[in-house]
């Protein structure tokens, strides 16, 4: 193993322990605050430390032709992906949530398909078939009832912008370090989650009476799960392939799992553990079917054996 593998693989462990560990977060936080201002205030906190670290570094500015792509990315990472996540969970269990949140790799495979022309074989193809039949079992309703189940569906989606942002920012990594990527694309999601400043103001004059420990999972969700694994994401990635990266994303439920039980008491259905295995399943399958076409895009630093940033 490589010097920059060993380093992609110890970000890759923080990484799934900090996002594991956001599901029951979540779910803490969002006894007092709404899915939108969470958001929100989750961002702000990131986005403030990226900023400062930015200004301190004297970090200079994209490229023009760049900041579409990065907008894109903010659009998936943090807009869309942190609205469905919370709105998601006010009726989805934090366990059931990270394991949905798991099929990511399944919609990384099919979006490195078409925009990074990486092979996706017949096996991956079931495998995608069998990770959505896991979904029916772990929401423990019929094929007919699951779209009537808004919170499965909402962290479906939230799921599926996962693809966005992951293949989304791979071709800018030949040309910023992760830390400058993850902060653009932080700051720019954040302004998109501006509109909900009139439910944050109202859910922190609440908070005397509902508590603070929402504000504390809050806090803790923008400067880990947020500020910290995310830049270590983007420097796994920037180290690794689509595939390797994206499917470390299945060890995150084991985590969100076992600190919803610790912190929140949730214990897993039976339906929730069979769902959950035929999940990895497809995820197994879907890795072994992708055949990625080319070697993974690394920076030039890591190529020479050192770090770039």
């Amino acid at each position: 193993m490589t010097k920059c593998d060993w380093r992609a693989t110890v970000a890759l462990l923080i990484t799934i322990f900090c996002w594991g560990s956001a599901f029951p977060a979540i779910r803490a936080a969002l006894a007092g605050f709404s899915p939108g201002s969470l958001a929100l205030l989750r961002f702000l906190i990131a986005a403030l430390c990226f900023l400062a670290i930015s200004l301190y570094r004297r970090d200079g500015w994209p490229r023009p032709g760049h900041w579409p792509r990065i907008g894109f990315c903010g659009l998936c990472g943090v807009a869309v992906y942190h609205l469905a996540l919370n709105y998601g969970e006010t009726t989805v269990s934090a366990g059931v949530a990270s394991v949905i949140i798991a099929t990511g790799p399944l919609f990384i495979a099919l979006a490195a398909r078409i925009w990074l022309k990486e092979k996706l074989g017949c096996i991956a193809v079931a495998g995608i078939a069998v990770a959505f039949a896991g979904t029916v079992v772990l929401a423990g309703i019929s094929t007919a009832d699951l779209g009537k189940d808004y919170g499965i569906l909402l962290v479906l989606l939230a799921a599926v912008a996962t693809a966005g942002y992951t293949v989304g920012q791979k071709p800018l990594l030949a040309f910023y370090d992760s830390r400058q990527l993850t902060g653009w694309m932080v700051m720019d999601g954040t302004i998109l989650l501006l509109p909900f400043s009139g439910q944050l103001i109202g859910d922190l004059a609440s908070l005397p009476a509902t508590g603070w420990q929402p504000l504390a999972a809050a806090v803790y969700l923008g400067l880990f799960p947020s500020a910290l694994a995310y830049s270590l994401w983007s420097y796994a990635l920037n180290r690794a392939s689509t595939a390797q990266v994206s499917a470390s994303l299945y060890l995150s439920p084991v985590v969100a799992y076992l600190v919803a039980w610790l912190w929140l008491g949730e214990i897993p259905r039976p339906n929730e553990i069979i769902g959950s295995l035929v999940i990895f399943a497809g995820i197994l399958l879907v890795n072994l079917g992708r055949r990625p076409a080319g070697e993974p895009v690394r920076s030039a630093g890591c190529r020479r054996g050192r770090q770039t940033d």
